[in-house]
């Protein structure tokens, strides 16, 4: 038994829909754009909008990456400038600090991540 195109039954089906998988003949695959079926090609603001939960996630993954980095930079940059003075010392604790705890959160988190997967 042969696919057959979801629009027109009577027609041997010659893919799917990259998009929702239903199957396509010549005719469909014509009209629509990017492999994808009439139904889809037929709604453009689907295929425009970026999801909350999408964007929120690359600001996370943004942060998550570039604020550990940033604060052993920091760190770092301290600990090379030599002792750190009296009124320095503050500082450079919580610049150690910092760049402790959010290497550990990073670790957490990318840890989660991997066990959840």
């Amino acid at each position: 038994m042969t696919a057959r195109c979801s629009v027109h039954p009577e027609v041997e089906a010659i893919g799917s829909c990259s998009r929702c998988g239903r199957f396509v003949c010549t005719s469909c695959r014509d009209v629509a754009r990017e492999g994808w079926c009439v139904t889809c090609a037929a709604r453009p603001e689907a295929r425009l909008t970026i999801s909350t939960n999408a964007r929120t996630t690359l600001w996370l993954a943004i942060v998550g990456v570039v604020l550990p980095l940033l604060s052993i930079i920091a760190w770092r940059r301290a600990a090379a400038a030599g002792a750190p003075t009296e009124a320095d010392a503050p500082v450079f604790q919580g610049a150690r600090w910092l760049s402790v705890t959010t290497l550990f959160a990073w670790v957490v988190a990318v840890s989660a991540w991997l066990l959840r997967a």
